[in-house]
């Protein structure tokens, strides 16, 4: 049998096991505490008729996009100017631990506090939480840059735009490509939990109103709902990484 369809055998498998154990724990529980499998799928398509999902979405897509490119960015200048500089390794070392061991949560109440429930206040608190991490991973690749290129672009009197895009980047990338991955999945859970707890829109913001009223129903299509949109863009992110990595190559 060939990788795919031993694959996708298994995937479908275990959705069967899920779908099963729910329905007989809807069973046991009652369908008032626990909705059945497909009453939760029909009020799971009511909402993508009528649209309603469809603006949440769109605003959480947007927020966990702009916070990944901005940690990425923001993560990976840190980064190199750490890996590279030895005052800023001396810095990093000291105040990204601390950084990083700070609980979500104080640095999430304490940006509603200061911006509010903002817009663009759930992509802040992904960027603040998240790069650190990133940061962390990029320094210590470019310890292991090899010293005889920077020697060899020294001696073209290469400017440092040409040493970052002809040298830090494309040694960059296996690291950049496994910082992506997980980073993303962060933003992903950070702007998930800024909307539940400080926005006033977003997914996050709609689980919480259902949360609210105690509509398990819709809770768990929300859930299905999420679920299917990161494994989306899990293999986009994928896909992407399988495009870079054979560039590189």
């Amino acid at each position: 049998m060939r990788p795919i369809f031993r694959r996708i055998g298994g995937v479908g498998g275990g959705i069967f096991l899920l779908f099963l154990f729910w329905f007989i724990l809807s069973l046991y529980a009652g369908k008032e505490a626990l909705p059945y499998p497909h009453s939760t799928f029909t009020y799971l398509f009511f909402l993508i008729r009528e649209g309603e999902i469809w603006n949440p979405i769109s605003i959480t897509l947007g927020r966990v996009g702009l916070g990944f490119f901005l940690t990425m960015l923001t993560g990976t200048g840190m980064g190199i100017v750490a890996g590279r500089t030895y005052l800023g390794d001396e810095v990093s070392s000291f105040y990204l631990p601390i950084w990083m061991s700070i609980p979500d949560l104080i640095i999430v109440f304490a940006l509603i506090m200061v911006f509010g429930a903002r817009t663009l206040f759930p992509s802040l608190a992904a960027v603040a939480i998240v790069t650190p991490f990133a940061a962390t991973n990029i320094r210590d690749a470019m310890k292991g840059l090899p010293k005889s290129l920077i020697e060899i672009s020294n001696s073209y009197n290469a400017s440092l735009t040409q040493k970052i895009r002809e040298i830090y980047i494309p040694y960059l990338i296996p690291s950049l490509v496994a910082t992506s991955r997980i980073g993303f999945a962060i933003v992903w859970k950070i702007v998930f939990l800024a909307e539940v707890f400080g926005s006033a829109s977003g997914l996050g913001y709609v689980v919480k109103m259902a949360f609210t009223v105690f509509n398990l129903k819709k809770l768990l299509s929300l859930l299905i709902i999420i679920v299917a949109i990161v494994i989306g863009l899990e293999q986009f992110l994928r896909m992407v990484e399988n495009m870079v990595t054979k560039w590189r190559k």
